[in-house]
Formats: structure tokens, C-alpha cells, sequence
């Protein structure tokens, strides 16, 4: 009866689901189990004073408060797309959201495989129909467990499993309708109990109305019992039964296909190389002088191959080139990656590591990278910085001289003074409001040109969000960024 009550006697074959958020939903008390994080503040605030106990119970509330608001803020915007074949057992999602960085809509395809136990139950999970549908073509997995009576209404319970759970199906006794799923669950490897922790996953099917023979529901509420709030979807059908594009369940493309270079000139025999990918901007600044002979300012890659890539963008901008040195502004945490560099004689300088990413403490337990670390600095073609130093061109700038080595890691910016340009370590061209406060490393290097009255006129950074982003910021612009920044508002980290 429930089957032919959603289905009219029709087989649902394929659908597109469209879900978005709604302001999420308060957990009724009688489903809230006690977690981890609440166990573990009760037992902090029976040790507490009465006014303590005041002040920890605001700052709790005040606390899920926020995380309910950035969980508003965070899925708010957020579209997914549901490419569901029933018959072909495949699905094809589409997330769509802002992305603050770049201040744009992006979006990202997956194929989902049924084999993937969470993926399987989630297809089922959204759609109540095609859940239906498997239960009455597989009747082998079901149980009829009984009846029960919650807020008024008289529900038939049947189990069923799906991949290896299983999920108690409820039916309105009068309506025939599929209206819940209840599933219970172990978590077996917590990370604040002792574990294992058992909790129940609960789905409501809410706002049902018939669409092309169908009776599906508008909204989907999930509650876990650990949690704090529930999770609302308002839910949009579409294509039912109608065929898809053949292109929907082609491959999502590769990461490495979005990636592209770009070499811009600045001025003064110095150019930008751009990386750009689906998410960033990668900036490195050359300079070349009329030998052909490079020198690379540049948060270098612990990736072999996206090495090899930069080597043979600037290869085919400027052939028979020949790339001297590499200035690393961050800690060289592995170089067997860097051997493309050192088979061509590049001198490769980077900041010493401290504390846990101390060099030595890594090729304790890596043999491969300590055996490469030892080829490269005896040949001369590793250099791993403590102190600020000076080349023919490049000056090396140690922005924390005072840092404490055992938590701490050197921050470094190169100077050319020749050219008047700083290559700094940061990413200004951010969409968000974020964007337009400088950060505490920022102020460093402005001190310390100050202190020093370094003559500088461009500020190349590392990266960039957004599209189309200057290659440089001019010191006046830079000097205006630092002193309309508010920076208390970085005291709360300290």
C-alpha cells in the first residue's frame, strides 16, 4: 500500500534532486543523548563555584549560538545537484556555493559510487521513493519489527538494510506514508570517550505533494542525537524519469587540468610567474638578467611533478635559460621533490625549520629525504638559512630575528635592492572582508622597513584568490593597508 501510495503504480527510474539549506531546527529533548563534549563539561563545571558555573553555562550558550550561526553562514548559500540513474545504480553531484575568497560562485562534480557504503545509504536516504522501490524488489532484507505511537500518530515499523546497516523504516498507519528513518549507530573510535559511543540518526519527511505521479516530500529534517541542532533541506524534484544528458557522468575533471602559467613582465627585468588552478593563484617572481640566467623567488612545491611543470613554463618562455637560484620563503619540509632543480645546478635556499619541522628531526624517519638533504648540501646546491644574508641580487630578510626556536619558525621576505621590490610570503587579493586587513606578517616587514628605511617601491605576494589581481601592490598602497588596519583584532589568537 505505501508503495503504490507514492509511486501511483508507476517505477521511478531517475530523478534530479536539488537541496538547500533551511535555518536549521531545535532537537526535541527526548531525543538528546548525552555526547563526548557535554559529558566532559559537566564533569568541568561540578568542580566550579556557583559564579563560575554562571559564567561557563553563558559562555557554552553563547558558544552553540555561534556554531549555529556559522553553520547558517557556511551552508547558507550551498546548492547540490543530484544526478540519481536507479537503473544504471550511478549518481552524478554538483555542489554550488560562493566562494568568498575569489568573491564568485564555484562548483565541484563528483560520481558518487554506489559501492561506498555512505554514498549507497545517502541515495536512498534523500529519496523515499527509490528507498521504497528497493525494499519491494529485495524483500529478503526486511523485518517487521511492530508498532509505535509518537506525538499522536501509529506507525508500522519494517527493517531493512541497506550496504551493511540497518534502518528502521517508519509508515503512518493511516496515510501509508514512508515518514521516518531511524538508524542507530556506534561510534567506535571517539575522540573525547572512551567509546564505543552509540547515538541514532534520525530522517523526517516533511511537506509531501504529488509531482508527476509521485508523492515526494519538500523537506528533509535530520537529527543527530548527539548534536545541538537539527539539519533542514528544502528539497526540489525535477527530470523525473526523463533522460540525462550523456555528459553528466563523464569523469569530473582533473585538479591538474585547470592548472595554467602565465609569465608577466614588471619592470626592470623582473616578471611574475602565475600558477593558476581551480582554487588560487601561485605567484613566483624571476628575475633574468641578460645572460639568460634566472633567479626564482617562490614558495617552492614538495610535489616532483608540479616542479617539473614550473621548470618547463619558464623553459618555454625563455629558451636556453639557465635557473641559478631558487629563494624559498618557507621551510624546505622535503627536497627529494627539488631533484629536477639540482640535476640542472639550481643553489636551492631556504629558512631552517624549528621545533617539530626541525630538518633533523624529519630524517630521523625518513632515510630517502635525509640521503637527499646530505647529496644536495655537499654539492653545494642546499642551503638551509638561520640568518639573514645577502647574494648579488637578493637579500635575504628575517622578519622575527627574536622568534622562539622550539615553537616558532622563521618568517622570511626577499629584498632586491636594485630593483627596489619585496617577495613576500601572503595573499592580499581576498574577496572577503577579510581581504582588507593586513596581516601581523605584513606589519613585520613594514616595521622593518621603516626601521631600516629600505628603499622599496612594488610588494610581489606569493598568492592571490581572486581573478584578475595586480602583480604587485605599490608601497604607498601597502603603507595605507597597514595603517588602516585595526591589528587588536588579531589579540584574541595571541
Amino acid at each position: 500500500m505505501a508503495l503504490k501510495k507514492h509511486t501511483s503504480g508507476k517505477i521511478l527510474t531517475n530523478y534530479i534532486l536539488k537541496y538547500e539549506h533551511l535555518k536549521p531546527g531545535s532537537i526535541p529533548s527526548e531525543m538528546l543523548q548525552a555526547n563526548p563534549i557535554t559529558i566532559m563539561l559537566d564533569s568541568v563545571m561540578n568542580t566550579l563555584s556557583d559564579s563560575a558555573k554562571q559564567q561557563m553555562q553563558e559562555k557554552i550558550t553563547t558558544g552553540i549560538k555561534k556554531l549555529l550561526e556559522q553553520t547558517q553562514k557556511y551552508n547558507g548559500d550551498e546548492r547540490q545537484y543530484f544526478f540519481t540513474d536507479l537503473d544504471g545504480q550511478r549518481t552524478a553531484r554538483w555542489i554550488v556555493r560562493t566562494n568568498e575568497a575569489k568573491g564568485k560562485l564555484d562548483s565541484t562534480k563528483m560520481l558518487l559510487d554506489w559501492s561506498n557504503e555512505y554514498f549507497f545509504t545517502q541515495t536512498f536516504k534523500m529519496n523515499p521513493v527509490a528507498l521504497l522501490q528497493r525494499m519491494a524488489h529485495d524483500s529478503t532484507e526486511l523485518h517487521y519489527t511492530g508498532t509505535a505511537h509518537i506525538d499522536g500518530t501509529d506507525y508500522n515499523i519494517v527493517q531493512v538494510k541497506l550496504h551493511n546497516n540497518w534502518i528502521d523504516v517508519y509508515f503512518n498507519e493511516k496515510s501509508y506514508l514512508l515518514s521516518r528513518l531511524v538508524e542507530s549507530k556506534i561510534d567506535r573510535d571517539p575522540i573525547l570517550s572512551q567509546g564505543p559511543d552509540p547515538y541514532k540518526n534520525i530522517v523526517y519527511y516533511l511537506d509531501f505533494r504529488m509531482q508527476d505521479d509521485f508523492l515526494i516530500p519538500g523537506v528533509l529534517e535530520e537529527i543527530d542525537s548527539r548534536g545541538f541542532h537539527t539539519v533542514r533541506k528544502k528539497l526540489e524534484w525535477a527530470g523525473i524519469n526523463k533522460p540525462f544528458p550523456v555528459s553528466v557522468f563523464d569523469a569530473a575533471p582533473s585538479d591538474e587540468s585547470f592548472i595554467k602559467f602565465r609569465i608577466a613582465g614588471i619592470g626592470n627585468g623582473l616578471f611574475v610567474l602565475e600558477r593558476s588552478s581551480k582554487w588560487r593563484y601561485d605567484r613566483s617572481l624571476l628575475r633574468i638578467n641578460q645572460d639568460k640566467k634566472i633567479e626564482l623567488l617562490t614558495s617552492i612545491y614538495n610535489v616532483e611533478k608540479l616542479n617539473q611543470q614550473v621548470i618547463g613554463a619558464i623553459k618555454k618562455e625563455y629558451q636556453n635559460s639557465v635557473i641559478t637560484n631558487i629563494y624559498n620563503i618557507d621551510i624546505l619540509s622535503g627536497v627529494v621533490s627539488l631533484s629536477d632543480f639540482f640535476d640542472i645546478k639550481t643553489h636551492v635556499f631556504g629558512p631552517k625549520g624549528y621545533g617539530a619541522l626541525a630538518e633533523e628531526k624529519y630524517h630521523t624517519v625518513n632515510q630517502k629525504e635525509a640521503a637527499a638533504w646530505l647529496t644536495a648540501s655537499s654539492a653545494g646546491l642546499l642551503t638551509a638559512f638561520t640568518d639573514e644574508f645577502k647574494t648579488e641580487n637578493v637579500t635575504a630578510l628575517i622578519l622575527n630575528p627574536s622568534l622562539n626556536k622550539d615553537k616558532d619558525q622563521i618568517i622570511v621576505s626577499y629584498y632586491l635592492p636594485a630593483e627596489k621590490v619585496i617577495y613576500f610570503n601572503g595573499n592580499p587579493y581576498y574577496a572577503g572582508a577579510n581581504g582588507k586587513n593586513a596581516s601581523l606578517g605584513e606589519k613585520l616587514l613594514y616595521e622593518l622597513i621603516e626601521k631600516r628605511q629600505l628603499p622599496v617601491e612594488k610588494i610581489v605576494y606569493s598568492g592571490a584568490y581572486m581573478d584578475n589581481a595586480p602583480l604587485f601592490m605599490p608601497f604607498n598602497e601597502f603603507e595605507k593597508r597597514i595603517k588602516n588596519t585595526d591589528f587588536s583584532i588579531y589579540k584574541k589568537w595571541e
